[in-house]
């Protein structure tokens, strides 16, 4: 940004952004990294005001169509797009995409490099819900069961 920072956030899906997925080269998908049926891409984000330089990394990961909940409050309905959406509910398709919108200004130029920053972005959330867990005192069930010492290991 004008500051120079780097950013990569997840964009809420509206109708403009949804409009991404028509510049998508259907060649141009390249396999997520430890992420089954996950793939990505990345494009020139095209919306003005936003920093030279600034790109939208596209995730997307297939699931079968009769495992889409008909329930609407269902999280994984919101990344479905509006149209497939209802392809799946009808049983029309077999298979569907969930969809994820990255914009950033960090290198995505090449595949790999897409494929990477996707990663990075993905496992990010890790760190952010230990600290969300660490702030409510939910962490501590994580800690492994044992018994405690009076002196030090090697003592």
């Amino acid at each position: 940004m004008a500051a120079g920072a780097d950013f990569a956030f997840g964009q809420q899906r509206q109708p403009k952004v949804w409009s991404l997925l028509d510049r998508i080269d259907p060649g141009a998908w390249t396999p997520a990294i430890d992420m089954r049926h996950g793939e990505v891409t990345a494009l020139d984000y095209p919306y003005p005001d936003w920093p030279p330089g600034t790109r939208v990394i596209v995730r997307r990961v297939q699931h079968r169509a009769d495992t889409i909940s008909a329930d609407p409050r269902a999280r994984r309905r919101r990344t479905l797009a509006p149209g497939q959406l209802a392809l799946a509910l009808t049983a029309s398709i077999d298979t569907i995409y969930s969809y994820s919108f990255i914009p950033t200004n960090l290198e995505t130029t090449t595949a790999a490099q897409a494929s990477a920053v996707e990663y990075w972005h993905r496992h990010r959330t890790d760190i952010e819900e230990l600290f969300k867990q660490a702030k409510h005192g939910a962490a501590l069930r994580h800690l492994p069961p044992g018994t405690t010492r009076s002196t030090p290991p090697g003592s």
